[in-house]
């Protein structure tokens, strides 16, 4: 279960320029450290160094830091703008809180800012002749780490931007955000059970309008917990509220205007949402991609069918939620993940625009077919319904009968959808 703070700090961690700062902040460090390091190094290597020495290399990093970073970013920003047209804006959001590229830009704006420091100090005699060496050391040990993640960042260049990098980023989302799932049930409270019927005295509701990004369960069962009072969950992560509208309901004695703000900040409601609460949310963005293959602009049906089989696996090593014994959050009930809901939101798109295309079709039918088969019986029943859903589109949108029987015997069901009169 993910608390509050660590949500926040990590939300301000994914931003470049935290990242470029921290690594830039470390250049300070080398005028503290270089004294200490001179007194462990041999006399035979302190005198052996000139500052004219140290002062050649880091005019060197200074001028060549300059323009890798400035031409790295160029190729970042481009290859990210590429990634919003031809892939999905949300792929592009998945790629610009990528930690390797945002380390390798770091190193070299701090490699930058160590060079400069560096200079100033050295000129300035801020420290004594016997620390040149120190420097010179340093400056090695800085012109390797340049010199790998010079190496690293060609590797990254060869795909960052394309689809099949965004497309395999957004799988690893989905991946790790149905991962976290599984791994805290409920978002770490208790289940609360459709049609169970709870005492409630009191609703919480929004202060302000947006999407729910995250819930701190612990913090608001901590909270509850002092006021010997229970909260039943009204949204999940990726919910859509307006100000007004209840975020829980709950049942407690007394409820002062100032417990209700700290309840209510337990819920982080902001402008977008976020992935690391909403599996349906990062498995849209996979299906966002293919929509965006399936235009009439890009027609790449191929992506659309590679995106079908990465969601099948995805979606097949889902397991049910199981409330645990002991919950982090006893006094929180929250409702389980739609599961319709996360189907749907997977395969019925690339359905709907793919529908005139067999070979989609046939690999949308395929993995609802799996998933249709799957362990969890609200999975299975959930496929069998957005199955019978895309032959609806596949009938309306298939010319050729035959392609409409291949498709019809490859579905789980055999039956379309209803279509609604007129």
């Amino acid at each position: 279960m993910i608390s509050q703070y660590f949500f926040r700090a990590r939300e301000v961690g994914r931003r470049l320029w935290v990242r470029a700062a921290l690594i830039s902040g470390l250049a300070l460090v080398a005028p503290v450290l270089a004294p200490f390091l001179s007194s462990i190094l041999p006399d035979a290597f302190l005198t052996g160094i000139g500052i004219d020495q140290v002062r050649t290399l880091l005019d060197i990093l200074a001028n060549s830091m300059l323009a890798v970073t400035t031409f790295s970013l160029t190729v970042m920003v481009t290859a990210h703008l590429a990634a919003d047209q031809s892939a999905s804006p949300r792929g592009h959001r998945l790629l610009r809180e990528d930690g390797g590229t945002q380390t390798v830009l770091a190193t070299f704006v701090g490699s930058f800012v160590f060079a400069l420091v560096s200079i100033v100090v050295l000129q300035t005699r801020f420290v004594s002749a016997g620390a040149t060496g120190a420097y010179y050391l340093m400056t090695l040990v800085v012109f390797g780490i340049v010199i790998f993640n010079i190496l690293r960042w060609i590797g990254q260049l060869a795909s960052l931007g394309s689809v099949e990098a965004t497309i395999a980023t957004a799988e690893e989302q989905a991946r790790s955000t149905l991962r976290t799932r599984a791994e805290t049930p409920f978002l770490g409270a208790r289940h609360l059970r459709p049609g169970a019927e709870h005492d409630s005295s009191h609703s919480l509701l929004c202060p302000s309008g947006g999407y729910v990004r995250h819930i701190d369960t612990g913090k608001l069962s901590s909270l509850l917990e002092d006021r010997q009072g229970k909260a039943l969950l009204e949204v999940l992560p990726g919910s859509f509220v307006n100000t007004g509208d209840p975020l829980a309901h709950l049942s407690v004695v007394d409820l002062t205007e100032e417990d209700a703000g700290a309840m209510c900040r337990c819920f982080v409601v902001g402008r977008t949402r976020s992935f690391d609460q909403d599996p349906i949310f990062a498995v849209s963005v996979l299906t966002e991609i293919a929509e965006r293959a399936l235009s009439p602009g890009i027609n790449d049906p191929r992506t659309a069918m590679d995106v079908c089989d990465r969601l099948n696996l995805i979606l097949d090593a889902f397991e049910d939620e199981v409330e645990p014994e002991e919950c982090a959050a006893s006094l929180v009930f929250a409702p389980s993940l739609d599961l319709f809901s996360l189907v749907q939101s997977a395969f019925e798109p690339i359905a709907r625009d793919g529908k005139s295309n067999v070979q989609v079709q046939a690999h949308v039918q395929s993995a609802l077919k799996r998933l249709s088969e799957h362990r969890s019986s609200e999975m299975a029943e959930a496929a069998r319904i957005v199955s019978g859903r895309a032959l609806a589109y596949s009938d309306d949108g298939l010319l050729l009968a035959a392609d409409r029987a291949r498709i019809k015997a490859i579905a789980p069901v055999k039956t379309a959808a209803s279509k609604p009169d007129g």
